[in-house]
């Protein structure tokens, strides 16, 4: 029945229908590595709004595929490592109060925009680890 779901009315993207939306509205971590299709793991991430943390490993997701990040009220935690963001992502970063937790490893963010991070998001603790090579 409808009314145990969380969210019964969610649009759920194809690879997700088969949940339907009580599973799906449970769902609070997911996890994209080496994924090719950033736009596919933005769609998925965004239908799923009670998500606490979203980890993009190795992905080439770029500053405007950021933006399905404002759906996720509930965030916590934020993973992004060897992805391709540049400090133009920022903006959508700062917007992000409910963080606690912000890992930003093989990025090219520089230096300036992390302490713009750390400044914008003080209760949020943000880890940063060196670039270790060139991106796509």
């Amino acid at each position: 029945p409808s009314h145990y779901s969380l969210n019964a009315n969610a649009n759920l993207p194809t690879s997700l229908q088969f949940l339907g939306p009580d599973l799906a509205s449970t769902v609070v971590s997911v996890r994209s590595i080496e994924s090719t299709e950033p736009a596919l793991v933005a769609e998925l991430v965004a239908s799923l709004p009670h998500l606490r943390t979203v980890r993009i490993l190795d992905a080439p997701l770029k500053d405007e595929d950021l933006s399905f990040l404002a759906k996720l009220r509930e965030l916590r935690g934020l993973h992004l490592s060897g992805t391709a963001i540049t400090d133009e992502s920022v903006e959508t970063l700062r917007q992000l109060r409910t963080l606690t937790v912000l890992n930003i490893t093989d990025t090219d963010l520089s230096a300036d925009a992390i302490e713009d991070l750390r400044s914008s998001l003080p209760n949020t603790r943000v880890h940063v680890g060196e670039r270790q090579g060139g991106h796509m």
